[in-house]
């Protein structure tokens, strides 16, 4: 047996999957029934970096972005007890996928695209 932290029961659940699949409403369902703690992924990467993702994206454009969102991923993924809602492209870097594998479990929303668009259809900033 391995002595990873992803064996251990109270290793971070993270969530993962398209846009408007329902990352962030499943993972306060979840962690309100666990009795953990729920982290969004892109609260986390616009507390670092004290400026909203469009902002981001504006000055940065999209890597730079995702070097934001891998730093703010490591940084939450050694919280035990933790769901963590993921951005609809985090898992898509090979870097990331690899923390949250390592670190704990990756379960993969999905809805079909019809849904998913009816869900983002008004969606701040989608």
């Amino acid at each position: 047996m391995s002595n990873i932290q992803s064996d251990l029961p109270d290793s971070p659940l993270f969530l993962v999957g398209f846009m408007a699949t329902g990352k962030t409403t499943v993972g306060r369902l979840l962690a309100r029934r666990l009795g953990w703690k729920v982290v969004d992924l892109d609260d986390v990467v616009t507390s670092q970096v004290k400026r909203t993702i469009p902002q981001i994206f504006a000055d940065e454009g999209e890597a730079g972005f995702r070097a934001h969102e891998t730093r703010a991923l490591a940084s939450v993924s050694a919280d035990l007890r933790t769901v963590v809602a993921t951005g609809g492209g985090a898992a898509t870097r090979e870097e990331n996928l690899q923390t949250m594998l390592r670190s704990g479990r990756v379960v993969a929303l999905s809805v079909t695209p019809e849904e998913a668009v009816r869900r983002a259809r008004g969606g701040a900033g989608r």
